[in-house]
Protein backbone atom coordinates (compact mmCIF):
# COMPACT_ATOMS: atom_id res chain seq x y z
CA UNK A 1 0.00 0.00 0.00
CA UNK A 2 3.02 2.29 0.40
CA UNK A 3 4.51 2.99 -3.04
CA UNK A 4 8.23 2.49 -2.30
CA UNK A 5 9.79 4.36 -5.24
CA UNK A 6 8.11 7.70 -4.62
CA UNK A 7 9.91 10.58 -2.88
CA UNK A 8 13.33 9.48 -4.03
CA UNK A 9 12.81 5.96 -2.67
CA UNK A 10 11.39 7.10 0.69
CA UNK A 11 7.87 5.85 -0.07
CA UNK A 12 4.52 7.59 -0.33
CA UNK A 13 1.06 6.49 0.85
CA UNK A 14 -0.63 7.19 -2.48
CA UNK A 15 -1.80 3.55 -2.64
CA UNK A 16 -3.59 3.96 0.69
CA UNK A 17 -5.26 7.28 -0.06
CA UNK A 18 -5.92 7.01 -3.79
CA UNK A 19 -7.50 4.09 -5.62
CA UNK A 20 -5.20 2.58 -8.23
CA UNK A 21 -6.84 -0.72 -9.15
CA UNK A 22 -7.50 0.43 -12.73
CA UNK A 23 -3.81 1.18 -13.20
CA UNK A 24 -3.03 -2.53 -13.11
CA UNK A 25 -3.96 -2.66 -16.80
CA UNK A 26 -1.17 -0.31 -17.97
CA UNK A 27 1.13 -1.80 -15.33
CA UNK A 28 0.69 -5.29 -16.79
CA UNK A 29 1.23 -3.90 -20.27
CA UNK A 30 4.40 -2.19 -19.11
CA UNK A 31 5.69 -5.42 -17.59
CA UNK A 32 4.91 -7.13 -20.91
CA UNK A 33 7.30 -4.78 -22.66
CA UNK A 34 4.95 -2.06 -23.88
CA UNK A 35 6.43 1.43 -23.62
CA UNK A 36 5.16 3.83 -20.99
CA UNK A 37 3.53 5.98 -23.68
CA UNK A 38 2.02 2.93 -25.35
CA UNK A 39 0.61 1.56 -22.10
CA UNK A 40 -0.92 4.94 -21.28
CA UNK A 41 -2.48 5.31 -24.73
CA UNK A 42 -4.02 1.85 -24.47
CA UNK A 43 -5.43 2.81 -21.08
CA UNK A 44 -6.93 5.99 -22.55
CA UNK A 45 -8.56 3.95 -25.33
CA UNK A 46 -9.89 1.48 -22.76
CA UNK A 47 -11.46 4.23 -20.62
CA UNK A 48 -12.91 5.94 -23.69
CA UNK A 49 -14.51 2.65 -24.76
CA UNK A 50 -15.75 1.97 -21.23
CA UNK A 51 -17.28 5.47 -21.10
CA UNK A 52 -19.04 4.90 -24.42
CA UNK A 53 -20.48 1.53 -23.38
CA UNK A 54 -21.62 2.62 -19.92
CA UNK A 55 -23.09 5.94 -21.03
CA UNK A 56 -24.93 4.31 -23.95
CA UNK A 57 -26.49 1.63 -21.75
CA UNK A 58 -27.43 4.13 -19.03
CA UNK A 59 -28.93 6.80 -21.27
CA UNK A 60 -30.77 4.08 -23.20
CA UNK A 61 -32.19 2.79 -19.93
CA UNK A 62 -33.21 6.27 -18.81
CA UNK A 63 -34.76 7.34 -22.12
CA UNK A 64 -36.21 3.98 -23.13
CA UNK A 65 -34.81 4.43 -26.64
CA UNK A 66 -31.56 3.15 -28.14
CA UNK A 67 -31.39 6.09 -30.55
CA UNK A 68 -31.86 8.63 -27.79
CA UNK A 69 -29.38 6.70 -25.66
CA UNK A 70 -26.84 6.89 -28.48
CA UNK A 71 -27.32 10.66 -28.63
CA UNK A 72 -26.83 10.99 -24.86
CA UNK A 73 -23.72 8.83 -25.14
CA UNK A 74 -22.30 10.99 -27.95
CA UNK A 75 -22.94 14.26 -26.11
CA UNK A 76 -21.43 12.99 -22.87
CA UNK A 77 -18.41 11.19 -24.33
CA UNK A 78 -17.53 14.08 -26.67
CA UNK A 79 -18.15 16.82 -24.09
CA UNK A 80 -15.33 19.35 -24.22
CA UNK A 81 -14.66 19.13 -20.49
CA UNK A 82 -14.23 15.35 -20.65
CA UNK A 83 -11.91 15.70 -23.62
CA UNK A 84 -9.81 18.30 -21.82
CA UNK A 85 -9.60 15.95 -18.82
CA UNK A 86 -8.26 13.22 -21.10
CA UNK A 87 -6.10 15.05 -23.61
CA UNK A 88 -4.97 18.26 -21.88
CA UNK A 89 -4.93 17.66 -18.14
CA UNK A 90 -4.30 13.90 -18.34
CA UNK A 91 -6.37 13.74 -15.14
CA UNK A 92 -6.37 9.94 -15.00
CA UNK A 93 -8.39 9.55 -11.83
CA UNK A 94 -11.02 12.10 -12.82
CA UNK A 95 -11.65 10.92 -16.36
CA UNK A 96 -11.73 7.33 -15.15
CA UNK A 97 -14.37 8.34 -12.60
CA UNK A 98 -16.37 10.06 -15.34
CA UNK A 99 -16.89 6.66 -16.96
CA UNK A 100 -18.97 5.70 -13.89
CA UNK A 101 -21.02 8.89 -13.44
CA UNK A 102 -23.82 7.67 -15.76
CA UNK A 103 -24.24 4.59 -13.55
CA UNK A 104 -24.95 6.81 -10.55
CA UNK A 105 -27.47 8.79 -12.60
CA UNK A 106 -29.19 5.67 -13.94
CA UNK A 107 -29.25 4.05 -10.50
CA UNK A 108 -30.91 7.13 -8.97
CA UNK A 109 -33.39 7.19 -11.85
CA UNK A 110 -34.43 3.60 -11.08
CA UNK A 111 -34.66 4.35 -7.37
CA UNK A 112 -37.07 7.24 -7.80
CA UNK A 113 -39.27 5.84 -10.55
CA UNK A 114 -39.77 2.76 -8.39
CA UNK A 115 -38.65 0.20 -10.97
CA UNK A 116 -36.54 -2.86 -10.14
CA UNK A 117 -34.90 -1.81 -6.88
CA UNK A 118 -32.54 -4.80 -7.01
CA UNK A 119 -31.23 -3.55 -10.34
CA UNK A 120 -30.87 -0.06 -8.85
CA UNK A 121 -28.78 -1.45 -5.99
CA UNK A 122 -26.53 -3.34 -8.41
CA UNK A 123 -26.01 -0.33 -10.70
CA UNK A 124 -25.37 2.11 -7.86
CA UNK A 125 -22.96 -0.36 -6.22
CA UNK A 126 -20.96 -0.77 -9.43
CA UNK A 127 -20.92 2.98 -10.00
CA UNK A 128 -19.97 3.76 -6.40
CA UNK A 129 -17.22 1.17 -6.44
CA UNK A 130 -15.85 2.62 -9.67
CA UNK A 131 -15.72 6.09 -8.14
CA UNK A 132 -14.07 4.93 -4.93
CA UNK A 133 -11.44 2.96 -6.80
CA UNK A 134 -10.61 5.77 -9.23
CA UNK A 135 -11.10 9.21 -7.66
CA UNK A 136 -12.16 9.84 -4.06
CA UNK A 137 -12.91 13.50 -4.74
CA UNK A 138 -15.35 12.53 -7.51
CA UNK A 139 -16.98 10.15 -5.06
CA UNK A 140 -17.49 13.01 -2.59
CA UNK A 141 -18.98 15.20 -5.31
CA UNK A 142 -21.31 12.39 -6.38
CA UNK A 143 -22.48 12.02 -2.77
CA UNK A 144 -23.21 15.75 -2.70
CA UNK A 145 -25.51 15.47 -5.71
CA UNK A 146 -27.19 12.36 -4.30
CA UNK A 147 -28.03 14.44 -1.22
CA UNK A 148 -29.32 17.25 -3.44
CA UNK A 149 -31.57 14.82 -5.35
CA UNK A 150 -32.80 13.31 -2.08
CA UNK A 151 -33.73 16.77 -0.78
CA UNK A 152 -35.40 17.91 -4.00
CA UNK A 153 -37.41 14.67 -4.12
CA UNK A 154 -37.93 14.49 -0.38
CA UNK A 155 -41.48 13.15 -0.61
CA UNK A 156 -40.19 10.08 -2.40
CA UNK A 157 -36.98 9.93 -0.38
CA UNK A 158 -38.86 9.25 2.86
CA UNK A 159 -40.57 6.22 1.40
CA UNK A 160 -39.45 2.93 2.88
CA UNK A 161 -38.48 1.35 -0.45
CA UNK A 162 -36.24 4.31 -1.31
CA UNK A 163 -34.22 4.52 1.88
CA UNK A 164 -34.05 0.73 2.06
CA UNK A 165 -32.53 0.78 -1.43
CA UNK A 166 -30.03 3.37 -0.26
CA UNK A 167 -29.21 1.27 2.80
CA UNK A 168 -28.67 -1.86 0.72
CA UNK A 169 -26.51 0.05 -1.76
CA UNK A 170 -24.29 1.50 0.95
CA UNK A 171 -23.93 -1.95 2.53
CA UNK A 172 -22.87 -3.54 -0.75
CA UNK A 173 -20.42 -0.72 -1.54
CA UNK A 174 -18.86 -0.98 1.92
CA UNK A 175 -18.60 -4.75 1.60
CA UNK A 176 -16.91 -4.61 -1.79
CA UNK A 177 -14.54 -1.77 -0.90
CA UNK A 178 -13.78 -2.39 2.76
CA UNK A 179 -10.24 -3.42 1.81
CA UNK A 180 -9.66 0.14 0.56
CA UNK A 181 -11.91 2.11 2.91
CA UNK A 182 -10.41 0.78 6.17
CA UNK A 183 -6.79 1.79 5.38
CA UNK A 184 -7.99 5.09 3.92
CA UNK A 185 -9.99 6.03 7.03
CA UNK A 186 -7.26 4.68 9.31
CA UNK A 187 -4.71 7.11 7.89
CA UNK A 188 -7.12 9.97 7.33
CA UNK A 189 -8.40 9.89 10.91
CA UNK A 190 -5.29 8.99 12.88
CA UNK A 191 -2.42 10.60 10.96
CA UNK A 192 -1.62 14.32 10.49
CA UNK A 193 -1.75 14.26 6.70
CA UNK A 194 -1.20 17.47 4.76
CA UNK A 195 -4.49 16.98 2.92
CA UNK A 196 -6.35 17.67 6.17
CA UNK A 197 -4.66 21.05 6.60
CA UNK A 198 -5.61 22.53 3.26
CA UNK A 199 -6.69 26.11 3.83
CA UNK A 200 -6.96 27.41 0.31
CA UNK A 201 -9.35 29.93 -1.09
CA UNK A 202 -10.46 28.37 -4.34
CA UNK A 203 -13.17 30.72 -5.59
CA UNK A 204 -10.79 32.52 -7.96
CA UNK A 205 -10.05 29.18 -9.64
CA UNK A 206 -13.58 28.99 -11.00
CA UNK A 207 -14.67 29.93 -14.51
CA UNK A 208 -16.36 33.09 -15.68
CA UNK A 209 -19.70 33.12 -17.47
CA UNK A 210 -17.94 34.22 -20.65
CA UNK A 211 -15.71 31.15 -20.51
CA UNK A 212 -18.48 28.78 -19.40
CA UNK A 213 -20.70 29.61 -22.38
CA UNK A 214 -17.96 30.25 -24.89
CA UNK A 215 -18.17 28.70 -28.36
CA UNK A 216 -14.38 28.48 -28.52
CA UNK A 217 -12.99 25.60 -26.45
CA UNK A 218 -9.78 27.46 -25.60
CA UNK A 219 -11.14 30.94 -25.05
CA UNK A 220 -9.33 32.92 -22.34
CA UNK A 221 -10.91 32.52 -18.93
CA UNK A 222 -9.83 35.75 -17.32
CA UNK A 223 -9.68 33.79 -14.07
CA UNK A 224 -7.78 30.58 -14.64
CA UNK A 225 -6.40 29.58 -11.29
CA UNK A 226 -2.87 30.58 -12.24
CA UNK A 227 -2.62 28.02 -15.03
CA UNK A 228 -0.11 28.83 -17.76
CA UNK A 229 -2.20 27.02 -20.37
CA UNK A 230 -5.81 27.30 -21.45
CA UNK A 231 -8.36 24.61 -20.70
CA UNK A 232 -11.66 23.88 -22.44
CA UNK A 233 -13.70 24.88 -19.41
CA UNK A 234 -16.91 25.40 -21.38
CA UNK A 235 -20.07 23.40 -21.95
CA UNK A 236 -19.69 24.02 -25.68
CA UNK A 237 -22.18 25.06 -28.39
CA UNK A 238 -24.06 21.73 -28.48
CA UNK A 239 -25.22 22.01 -24.88
CA UNK A 240 -26.07 25.67 -25.45
CA UNK A 241 -28.39 24.53 -28.23
CA UNK A 242 -29.92 21.90 -25.92
CA UNK A 243 -30.51 24.50 -23.20
CA UNK A 244 -32.08 26.89 -25.69
CA UNK A 245 -34.46 24.25 -27.07
CA UNK A 246 -35.47 23.17 -23.57
CA UNK A 247 -36.11 26.71 -22.33
CA UNK A 248 -38.13 27.64 -25.43
CA UNK A 249 -40.27 24.51 -25.27
CA UNK A 250 -40.67 23.71 -21.59
CA UNK A 251 -44.04 25.45 -21.32
CA UNK A 252 -45.60 24.02 -24.47
CA UNK A 253 -46.42 20.61 -23.03
CA UNK A 254 -48.55 19.45 -20.16
CA UNK A 255 -46.79 20.66 -17.01
CA UNK A 256 -48.18 17.72 -15.07
CA UNK A 257 -46.47 15.23 -17.38
CA UNK A 258 -43.66 13.12 -15.94
CA UNK A 259 -41.21 14.26 -18.60
CA UNK A 260 -41.85 17.89 -17.64
CA UNK A 261 -41.05 17.28 -13.97
CA UNK A 262 -38.06 15.17 -14.95
CA UNK A 263 -36.82 18.00 -17.18
CA UNK A 264 -37.16 20.60 -14.44
CA UNK A 265 -35.22 18.36 -12.02
CA UNK A 266 -32.50 17.79 -14.59
CA UNK A 267 -32.35 21.49 -15.49
CA UNK A 268 -32.03 22.36 -11.78
CA UNK A 269 -29.21 19.88 -11.23
CA UNK A 270 -27.39 21.15 -14.31
CA UNK A 271 -27.83 24.72 -13.09
CA UNK A 272 -26.45 23.87 -9.65
CA UNK A 273 -23.41 22.08 -11.05
CA UNK A 274 -22.64 24.86 -13.54
CA UNK A 275 -23.02 27.56 -10.87
CA UNK A 276 -20.67 25.66 -8.57
CA UNK A 277 -18.04 25.61 -11.31
CA UNK A 278 -17.90 29.40 -11.54
CA UNK A 279 -16.16 32.22 -9.69
CA UNK A 280 -19.57 33.35 -8.42
CA UNK A 281 -20.14 30.44 -6.03
CA UNK A 282 -19.16 31.72 -2.53
CA UNK A 283 -16.43 29.20 -1.76
CA UNK A 284 -14.20 31.72 0.01
CA UNK A 285 -17.03 32.70 2.36
CA UNK A 286 -17.57 29.03 3.20
CA UNK A 287 -13.85 28.58 3.91
CA UNK A 288 -13.76 31.58 6.20
CA UNK A 289 -16.97 30.95 8.13
CA UNK A 290 -17.60 27.20 8.26
CA UNK A 291 -14.58 25.27 9.55
CA UNK A 292 -15.10 21.64 8.60
CA UNK A 293 -17.05 22.46 5.45
CA UNK A 294 -14.32 24.92 4.53
CA UNK A 295 -11.74 22.13 4.54
CA UNK A 296 -13.94 19.97 2.35
CA UNK A 297 -14.37 22.89 -0.04
CA UNK A 298 -10.60 23.51 -0.11
CA UNK A 299 -10.00 19.90 -1.11
CA UNK A 300 -11.92 20.50 -4.36
CA UNK A 301 -9.06 22.83 -5.46
CA UNK A 302 -10.71 23.73 -8.77
CA UNK A 303 -14.43 24.55 -8.81
CA UNK A 304 -14.60 23.75 -12.51
CA UNK A 305 -14.42 20.07 -11.58
CA UNK A 306 -18.22 20.37 -11.23
CA UNK A 307 -18.39 20.72 -15.02
CA UNK A 308 -18.09 16.93 -15.12
CA UNK A 309 -21.51 16.65 -13.49
CA UNK A 310 -22.75 19.59 -15.53
CA UNK A 311 -22.16 17.74 -18.81
CA UNK A 312 -23.71 14.59 -17.32
CA UNK A 313 -26.94 16.39 -16.44
CA UNK A 314 -26.96 18.30 -19.72
CA UNK A 315 -26.65 15.03 -21.64
CA UNK A 316 -29.63 13.73 -19.68
CA UNK A 317 -31.46 17.00 -20.39
CA UNK A 318 -30.86 16.47 -24.11
CA UNK A 319 -32.52 13.06 -23.91
CA UNK A 320 -35.52 14.57 -22.13
CA UNK A 321 -35.73 17.51 -24.52
CA UNK A 322 -35.86 15.51 -27.76
CA UNK A 323 -38.50 13.30 -26.18
CA UNK A 324 -40.66 16.33 -25.33
CA UNK A 325 -40.33 18.44 -28.46
CA UNK A 326 -40.68 15.90 -31.25
CA UNK A 327 -41.84 12.43 -32.19
CA UNK A 328 -41.15 9.88 -34.92
CA UNK A 329 -39.09 10.97 -37.90
CA UNK A 330 -38.70 14.55 -36.63
CA UNK A 331 -37.21 13.29 -33.37
CA UNK A 332 -34.77 11.10 -35.29
CA UNK A 333 -33.65 14.09 -37.36
CA UNK A 334 -33.00 16.13 -34.21
CA UNK A 335 -31.03 13.23 -32.72
CA UNK A 336 -28.92 12.91 -35.88
CA UNK A 337 -28.24 16.65 -35.96
CA UNK A 338 -27.16 16.75 -32.31
CA UNK A 339 -24.92 13.71 -32.79
CA UNK A 340 -23.27 15.32 -35.82
CA UNK A 341 -22.77 18.58 -33.94
CA UNK A 342 -21.30 16.70 -30.97
CA UNK A 343 -18.89 14.89 -33.29
CA UNK A 344 -17.83 18.13 -34.99
CA UNK A 345 -17.45 19.84 -31.63
CA UNK A 346 -15.34 16.96 -30.35
CA UNK A 347 -13.16 16.90 -33.46
CA UNK A 348 -12.61 20.65 -33.39
CA UNK A 349 -12.10 20.88 -29.64
CA UNK A 350 -9.93 17.79 -29.50
CA UNK A 351 -7.85 19.09 -32.39
CA UNK A 352 -7.34 22.40 -30.62
CA UNK A 353 -6.24 20.60 -27.46
CA UNK A 354 -3.85 18.24 -29.23
CA UNK A 355 -2.21 21.01 -31.25
CA UNK A 356 -1.51 23.36 -28.35
CA UNK A 357 2.08 24.49 -28.04
CA UNK A 358 4.04 22.00 -25.97
CA UNK A 359 5.52 23.07 -22.68
CA UNK A 360 9.26 23.18 -22.17
CA UNK A 361 11.13 21.26 -19.49
CA UNK A 362 14.37 22.84 -18.33
CA UNK A 363 15.29 20.52 -15.47
CA UNK A 364 15.74 16.74 -15.70
CA UNK A 365 14.10 16.32 -12.28
CA UNK A 366 10.78 17.24 -13.91
CA UNK A 367 10.96 14.05 -15.97
CA UNK A 368 10.51 11.71 -13.00
CA UNK A 369 7.57 9.30 -13.09
CA UNK A 370 6.84 9.67 -9.36
CA UNK A 371 7.06 13.41 -8.72
CA UNK A 372 4.74 14.93 -6.14
CA UNK A 373 2.57 17.87 -7.12
CA UNK A 374 0.70 18.80 -3.96
CA UNK A 375 2.13 16.28 -1.50
CA UNK A 376 -1.33 15.90 0.04
CA UNK A 377 -0.56 12.48 1.52
CA UNK A 378 2.70 13.47 3.22
CA UNK A 379 2.65 14.11 6.95
CA UNK A 380 2.25 17.79 7.77
CA UNK A 381 5.59 19.57 7.74
CA UNK A 382 7.39 17.11 5.49
CA UNK A 383 9.74 18.70 2.95
CA UNK A 384 10.08 16.20 0.09
CA UNK A 385 13.18 17.93 -1.28
CA UNK A 386 15.00 17.19 2.01
CA UNK A 387 14.31 13.46 2.34
CA UNK A 388 17.15 11.15 3.27
CA UNK A 389 19.20 9.13 0.81
CA UNK A 390 21.27 7.37 3.48
CA UNK A 391 20.65 6.71 7.19
CA UNK A 392 21.19 9.46 9.75
CA UNK A 393 22.21 8.81 13.36
CA UNK A 394 21.59 10.72 16.58
CA UNK A 395 25.27 11.41 17.28
CA UNK A 396 28.77 10.06 17.50
CA UNK A 397 27.66 7.43 20.00
CA UNK A 398 25.76 5.61 17.21
CA UNK A 399 27.63 4.01 14.31
CA UNK A 400 26.33 2.16 11.27
CA UNK A 401 28.21 -1.06 10.62
CA UNK A 402 26.23 -2.35 7.66
CA UNK A 403 23.45 -0.93 5.48
CA UNK A 404 21.53 -2.35 2.55
CA UNK A 405 18.32 -1.09 0.99
CA UNK A 406 16.02 -2.99 -1.34
CA UNK A 407 12.61 -1.92 -2.62
CA UNK A 408 10.54 -1.30 0.51
CA UNK A 409 13.03 -3.04 2.79
CA UNK A 410 16.14 -1.94 4.74
CA UNK A 411 18.63 -4.21 6.49
CA UNK A 412 20.76 -2.39 9.01
CA UNK A 413 23.48 -3.28 11.51
CA UNK A 414 24.09 -0.54 14.01
CA UNK A 415 26.00 -0.08 17.28
CA UNK A 416 24.73 2.24 20.01
CA UNK A 417 26.92 3.14 22.99
CA UNK A 418 24.11 4.44 25.21
CA UNK A 419 20.38 3.94 25.71
CA UNK A 420 19.19 7.18 24.14
CA UNK A 421 20.42 6.75 20.58
CA UNK A 422 18.43 6.44 17.41
CA UNK A 423 18.85 6.03 13.70
CA UNK A 424 16.72 7.52 10.95
CA UNK A 425 16.41 5.69 7.66
CA UNK A 426 15.34 6.81 4.15
CA UNK A 427 11.67 5.95 4.61
CA UNK A 428 8.99 8.56 5.24
CA UNK A 429 7.03 7.68 8.36
CA UNK A 430 3.58 6.15 8.15
CA UNK A 431 1.74 3.93 10.58
CA UNK A 432 2.77 0.34 9.85
CA UNK A 433 6.55 0.56 9.64
CA UNK A 434 8.28 -1.99 11.87
CA UNK A 435 11.85 -2.64 12.94
CA UNK A 436 12.65 -6.22 13.94
CA UNK A 437 15.96 -7.81 14.95
CA UNK A 438 17.08 -11.36 14.30
CA UNK A 439 15.43 -12.57 17.50
CA UNK A 440 12.08 -11.11 16.34
CA UNK A 441 12.16 -8.36 18.94
CA UNK A 442 10.22 -5.24 17.94
CA UNK A 443 11.92 -1.87 18.21
CA UNK A 444 10.09 1.40 18.76
CA UNK A 445 9.45 3.28 15.50
CA UNK A 446 8.44 6.95 15.46
CA UNK A 447 8.49 9.96 13.16
CA UNK A 448 11.84 11.74 13.26
CA UNK A 449 13.19 14.90 11.68
CA UNK A 450 11.31 15.74 8.46
CA UNK A 451 9.04 12.80 9.37
CA UNK A 452 11.64 10.17 8.49
CA UNK A 453 11.28 6.73 10.06
CA UNK A 454 13.22 6.84 13.35
CA UNK A 455 14.17 3.67 15.25
CA UNK A 456 14.97 4.03 18.94
CA UNK A 457 17.98 1.88 19.82
CA UNK A 458 18.97 0.00 22.96
CA UNK A 459 22.57 -0.02 24.07
CA UNK A 460 24.73 -2.45 22.12
CA UNK A 461 24.80 -3.91 18.64
CA UNK A 462 21.56 -4.46 16.74
CA UNK A 463 20.88 -6.09 13.40
CA UNK A 464 17.55 -4.80 12.14
CA UNK A 465 15.13 -5.24 9.27
CA UNK A 466 12.88 -2.25 8.62
CA UNK A 467 9.81 -2.71 6.42
CA UNK A 468 6.15 -1.81 6.15
CA UNK A 469 3.70 -4.27 7.69
CA UNK A 470 -0.03 -3.84 7.15
CA UNK A 471 -2.03 -3.80 10.42
CA UNK A 472 -4.07 -6.92 11.11
CA UNK A 473 -7.38 -5.08 10.68
CA UNK A 474 -6.35 -4.11 7.14
CA UNK A 475 -5.94 -7.78 6.39
CA UNK A 476 -9.27 -8.55 8.05
CA UNK A 477 -10.95 -5.95 5.84
CA UNK A 478 -9.36 -7.55 2.78
CA UNK A 479 -10.72 -10.95 3.80
CA UNK A 480 -14.22 -9.54 4.33
CA UNK A 481 -14.16 -7.83 0.93
CA UNK A 482 -12.95 -11.01 -0.73
CA UNK A 483 -15.85 -12.93 0.76
CA UNK A 484 -18.22 -10.12 -0.22
CA UNK A 485 -17.02 -10.17 -3.83
CA UNK A 486 -17.46 -13.93 -3.94
CA UNK A 487 -20.99 -13.61 -2.53
CA UNK A 488 -21.92 -10.90 -5.04
CA UNK A 489 -20.63 -12.99 -7.94
CA UNK A 490 -22.55 -16.02 -6.68
CA UNK A 491 -25.77 -14.02 -6.34
CA UNK A 492 -25.25 -12.46 -9.76
CA UNK A 493 -24.66 -15.88 -11.32
CA UNK A 494 -27.91 -17.25 -9.83
CA UNK A 495 -29.91 -14.28 -11.10
CA UNK A 496 -28.52 -13.71 -14.57
CA UNK A 497 -27.24 -17.12 -15.66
Amino acid sequence: KIQPSWCDGNGYAVGVMYGDIFLYLPAVLRLAGVTVQGAYRIYVCFINLLTVIISFLCFTGISGSRKTGLMGCALYTLALYRLTDVYTRAAVGEYTAMAFYPLILYGLYLVYIGKDQKKAVAILAIGGTGLIQSHILSCEMACFFIVIVSVLLWKKSIRREVWMTYLKTVSVILLLNLWFIVPFLDYFITMPLAVKDLDEYIQSNGVTLAKLFSFSPLAPNGVDGGSDYRLALTIGPVFLIVLTIFVLNWWRKDKNAGSYREGILCFSLAGISLFMSTVYCPYDWLCRNIGLLGRVVSSIQFPWRFLAFGVLFLSWLACITVKRVAEGEKREKIIVCLCILAALQGLYGGGEMLTQKSGWIYDSTALGSDNLIGGEYLLTGTKPEQVLKVPRVSGQDVSILQYRKNIGNIQLMVNCENENGYVEVPFLYYKGYTAVDQEKRMYSVTAGDNNQVRILLPQGKSELEIAFQEPFYWRAAESISLMGIAAVLWIGKRRFL
